[in-house]
């Protein structure tokens, strides 16, 4: 924590007018207690500054590896990884899925939203050798063909989203094909893993789940233990504050946001950066013996699966990904499938866009969801808050519910 406190202050410029603006001399943040010296990052002001201000000196956005996140709080929001933290991250993961049994020859298949050649080299060097082979299987694939690919593979340990991996499991579980097959343990993570959620992928795959909890911001923020439930915080990886509604630290049992430091953030560090998550702090040590701090419940975002005319089927985060290429001038959105021919974007804007730019998204929109959905765009003042969950900023009011 201490190099990147240091690295920060004297390599970005964003946070060397931070630390001057709170008054806070870098050299005196030496304890995780320290940090709290710091103000609160929020997305907003991250997008409010050029790239430039927010990476380090004599870092290229072109030689760093971009993530788009899928606006969870519906703010987009683009972060940028150096190769040598988005290796370490990879180990992170790695343990975690040691953690629940994966073998050094095992292959896996994940659903990812990033093409494979985002992995680093060392990586992709050693699945030539056969080494933690895996398969990526786009998520953004319709449930049928992410089944297709998986009965192909027959992988021993699948892993992804969760919304996806239950609905694919359904798409399995009607298949004859599915019989001989099962993996040793599926991994689902990256939105909220309900009881309903838990219970439809354990049921459709035959297997123990998992529940990882990752953000594209930081990778691994913690992981459900195998041994006692509950989750182990990766505290090598990320510095995990749980916060009341006043900003206090929450103590054992207590719910409040998560704010995280990812500590193999050197390219564009993000230091106390408000997440929207609410999380229960756990015992400080967890039961079954490992040393990391822990949680004992994780609420997250759930994304629906939109249904549309002829039973065709788009996972709602499809939909962000015009929204983020197309559409700079949206500060906060959400998509809202009404009816099966109809989806609404809503938006607050930071200017009001021109004539081209929203037909532009339109087309864009349009062309994923078909010519036979309506798809229209409404600019509002705001959004009214959802208290004690996450802004849900992708949802269907028709068809199966995420939750369930």
């Amino acid at each position: 924590m201490l190099r990147l406190v240091a690295h920060a202050a004297s390599n970005v410029p964003f946070y060397k007018e931070r630390f001057e603006r709170a008054g806070v001399d870098p050299g005196e943040i030496r304890t995780e207690d320290d940090l709290a010296r710091l103000p609160v990052l929020t997305k907003a002001e991250i997008r409010s500054r050029p790239v430039g201000d927010l990476l380090a000196r004599g870092l290229k956005p072109s030689r760093l590896l971009r993530v788009t996140t899928t606006g969870s709080t519906g703010e987009p929001f683009t972060v940028y990884v150096s190769k040598s933290d988005e290796l370490a991250r990879c180990v992170l993961r790695r343990r975690v899925m040691a953690d629940y049994g994966l073998r050094l020859r095992d292959r896996m298949a994940r659903l990812w939203i990033h093409p494979p050649n985002q992995r680093p080299l060392p990586w992709r060097l050693a699945q030539r050798l056969g080494l933690y082979r895996q398969e990526i299987i786009p998520q953004l694939d319709p449930p049928t063909a992410i089944a297709d690919r998986l009965l192909a593979t027959r992988p021993d340990v699948v892993a992804g989203n969760v919304v996806v991996l239950a609905r694919a499991g359904e798409v399995l579980s009607s298949r004859r094909a599915r019989r001989g097959w099962r993996p040793r343990f599926v991994v689902a993570g990256h939105e909220a893993m309900t009881p309903g959620l838990r219970r439809r992928i354990r049921e459709s795959f035959a297997a123990r789940v998992f529940d990882s909890y990752e953000c594209q911001e930081a990778g691994v923020i913690a992981w459900e233990c195998p041994r006692e439930g509950g989750y182990h915080v990766c505290d090598d990886g990320v510095i995990l504050e749980i916060l009341r509604a006043d900003g206090t630290p929450a103590g054992e049992g207590e719910e409040g946001e998560a704010v995280i430091t990812p500590l193999h953030g050197s390219a564009m560090p993000l230091l106390r950066f408000r997440l929207g998550d609410v999380v229960r702090r756990g015992p400080a040590v967890c039961p079954c013996g490992s040393p990391f701090s822990t949680l004992t419940a994780v609420s997250g975002r759930l994304t629906d699966f939109l249904v549309l005319p002829a039973g065709r089927e788009l996972f709602a985060s499809a939909l962000a990904a015009p929204v983020h290429e197309q559409a700079g001038w949206v500060e906060r959105y959400e998509l809202v499938q009404e009816r099966t021919e109809s989806v609404v974007l809503r938006a607050r804007v930071f200017r009001p866009p021109s004539e081209t730019e929203l037909a532009s998204l339109t087309e864009k929109s349009r062309a994923l969801l078909g010519r036979d959905v309506a798809f229209r765009v409404e600019l509002v003042p705001d959004f009214p808050d959802e208290p004690g969950r996450k802004f849900r900023v992708l949802r269907s009011l028709v068809g199966p519910q995420a939750s369930k």
